[in-house]
């Protein structure tokens, strides 16, 4: 038998000395304290017994724990109020997006007809211009590049114009006023759901500010179905 181990406590009982000390050290504290709460001095906020919490000090602890979990949401909130944010504007934008290549498309359109319209002035104007030439074949030929020939093609186009309008108003007149009615129709419906449009927008914008989310794109899904590129 070894002398020394058998002196040795750690050996003997498997506790090491420190485990010991700490003990001794936390029964010290817990004197300490039950001393301290018969004299009236005892503070539950400072209590550091090793292992033991009193009833405030975990409320206080509670209370942090509820703070972070509240600025957690918070930031949670704050990415998904973003979030719908930008969801929202990708919507408008790409309706706005819409609305320009469909302008684009328009115009387009609108330069077609321009040309089609000024080769026809331009074989009109060359006859008048060489009526009496006798090689008729130019008369397709010809075109204007002086300005003050395109001046007076532009004044005489515009004049050729009136006067096909005029003449088709006359010839046509039940159509015309049918298309007339049809455009004042179609602007009126056009404008009624932009009016709807705003209305389930501003809707939108009310729930937004409520944080009813789900609401809010709700409305303004209705806005952009109704009228996609106002």
């Amino acid at each position: 038998m070894d002398p020394i181990k058998a002196l040795d406590m750690e050996h003997r009982s498997g506790i090491s000395q420190e485990e010991v000390d700490n003990f001794a050290e936390r029964m010290d504290m817990i004197a300490r304290a039950v001393d301290d709460i018969k004299n009236g001095t005892f503070d539950p906020l400072q209590c550091n017994i090793p292992g033991y919490k009193t009833p405030e000090q975990e409320e206080v602890e509670r209370q942090g724990r509820a703070k972070r979990e509240a600025e957690n949401r918070q930031r949670e909130e704050a990415l998904k109020l973003k979030e719908k944010q930008e969801e929202q504007d990708n919507w408008w934008h790409k309706a706005e997006l819409r609305n320009s290549t469909s302008g684009v498309a328009e115009n387009e359109e609108n330069k077609d007809e321009m040309n089609k319209s000024e080769r026809w002035a331009n074989r009109i104007l060359a006859a008048y211009k060489t009526r009496d030439a006798n090689d008729y074949s130019l008369w397709n030929q010809w075109e204007p590049e002086d300005p003050v020939s395109k001046q007076e093609k532009a004044e005489r186009e515009a004049e050729l114009e009136k006067l096909r309008n005029r003449e088709f108003e006359n010839n046509n007149p039940e159509f015309c006023n049918q298309f007339k009615k049809d455009m004042e129709e179609r602007q009126r419906s056009q404008e009624q759901k932009a009016r709807t449009a705003e209305l389930l927008k501003q809707k939108g914008n009310r729930f937004y500010r409520k944080k009813q989310y789900n609401d809010a794109i709700g409305s303004y899904k209705e806005a952009l179905m109704v009228s996609p590129f106002n």
